[in-house]
């Protein structure tokens, strides 16, 4: 069993003391919780900030770059990249130089790409 299940018991029971116990058994709880939030409630506090900073940072990235984003893989016949058609499947000729893109629909039926047509380009 993993400790953190322990440490949420615990804190039920802590919870179930304050809510139902007398007061010497609440005025222990709150010492003990106490203790820990004054030795441990910066950092919780620092990772709840940061976690929040870099959530709303991520989503801004996000939202920004959402359509101004390259195509990861674009076919050299047609034209159609990954953003265009999502459900495409590209693949790479072995027999062309360089990285040549093809989607499904030309990687059979397409003319090899040679060393000195690339060096044109």
């Amino acid at each position: 069993m993993k400790i953190k299940w322990f440490a949420l018991l615990l804190w039920l029971k802590y919870a179930l003391v304050v809510i139902l116990g007398s007061w010497t058994d609440r005025l222990a709880v709150f010492a003990a919780t106490g203790n820990f939030l004054l030795f441990f409630g910066g950092d919780i506090v620092s990772r709840i900030r940061t976690g929040r900073r870099r959530m709303t940072h991520q989503a801004q990235v996000f939202s920004e770059t959402k359509d101004e984003r390259e195509p990861r893989h674009r076919c050299r016949v047609c034209g159609k990249t990954d953003l265009s058609d999502p459900k495409a499947d590209f693949r790479y000729c072995s027999k062309c130089a360089g990285n040549q893109c093809y989607c499904t629909d030309h990687i059979f039926n397409h003319e090899h790409v040679l060393v000195d047509e690339e060096a044109k380009r």
